[in-house]
């Protein structure tokens, strides 16, 4: 039986991707939005026809698909020390608008009859939310991080996220308190890497990690350098390119890279193999300063593919790596 259990397992997208050592660097999502709803079990493999999904909530934020609104949709599972009975937790982080460094957040604890009203509001640029404020939660201070357990979905988000958010939760949650909240959230995106979870508001995505190696990130008791191969980028950036560079810079600057506020621009797009472009700029820090760096990204040989669960090959992934990387001017 535990043979058989092993050779399921390496069918697993997961486990092939680990086998295969593909590259996670520059492969994580891009939110310029993000909204998050508390939504109860069962959940469904596509979580918007799950039976408890507010009804209208999902063509409202659809709506504003294509404009400055867009906003990706997740849900999180209820917690019974976080949640509230008749009400419905939303949470909305949005990318601040030039060098940031951290996602703002819009929390809100609100009577689950008003969960439509509250999405079409808070998804729209120019929203009134003044109806809503008695609702509001007072956690921009609040660390959350978001792990992907989603295993209708996926087998390897159940498999292999659940553990890590077990840990996570019943663990360093428990001893940060109210400073520190762990959520159970649907689909990311990127099964193969799981277990898959953002530590937000910082929007940095990690993966692969086992149950030991969680409480070394969380603590930042280990340099980022060792982390690499569970780094796979960060949110607040639009390409894999310039997730790469910036990634290629947190390795080399250390833990104070993530207080800097930073932006990414593509300063020449790869065309017909050659490498893309891109520059990275920073602005103050706890050291202070600001600068940029610029890096030439190649995409390397792709990474193949496997469909869950069963195996089967199913075409490739792409690969990225910084070729070069210079400091090009500081203040």
């Amino acid at each position: 039986m535990a043979t058989q259990n092993r050779e399921s397992e390496s069918r697993l997208c997961s486990a092939f991707s680990t086998a295969n050592a593909e590259s996670p660097g520059g492969s994580a999502f891009s939110w310029k939005r993000s909204l998050m709803i508390e939504v109860p079990e069962p959940w469904d493999g596509q979580v918007i026809r799950s039976r408890h999904f507010p009804q209208g909530v999902f063509k409202a934020v659809a709506a504003a698909d294509g404009s400055d609104s867009e906003a990706k949709l997740h849900c999180i599972l209820p917690d019974d020390e976080y949640s509230r009975p008749g009400h419905t937790r939303i949470i909305l982080f949005s990318r601040p608008k030039g060098h940031f460094s951290r996602f703002d957040k819009d929390d809100f604890l609100v009577p689950t009859e008003r969960v439509l009203a509250l999405s079409e509001a808070i998804v729209s640029r120019d929203g009134d939310l003044s109806a809503f404020e008695e609702y509001r939660q007072e956690t921009a201070a609040t660390r959350d991080i978001l792990v992907c357990t989603h295993g209708s979905h996926d087998t390897c988000c159940g498999t292999f996220g659940y553990p890590v958010y077990d840990r996570l939760r019943n663990g360093l949650a428990r001893e940060a308190g109210s400073n520190l909240r762990v959520f159970r959230v649907s689909h990311l995106g990127g099964h193969r890497f799981a277990p898959n979870f953002v530590d937000m508001p910082e929007g940095r995505n990690w993966v692969r990690m086992g149950v030991g190696d969680v409480d070394d990130l969380l603590l930042k008791r280990r340099a980022p350098s060792e982390l690499k191969l569970f780094h796979r980028g960060w949110a607040g950036l639009d390409t894999p390119q310039e997730q790469s560079a910036e990634q290629e810079i947190f390795m080399r600057e250390g833990w104070e890279w993530t207080t800097r506020e930073r932006s990414g621009t593509v300063i020449e797009a790869a065309n017909h193999g050659s490498p893309a472009r891109v520059r990275i700029d920073y602005a103050g820090a706890n050291s202070g300063g600001s600068g940029s760096y610029e890096a030439t990204v190649a995409q390397i040989e792709d990474a193949p593919r496997v469909e869950c669960p069963s195996g089967e090959r199913s075409g490739s992934w792409w690969q990225f790596k910084v070729i070069e990387l210079e400091r090009v001017s500081q203040a």
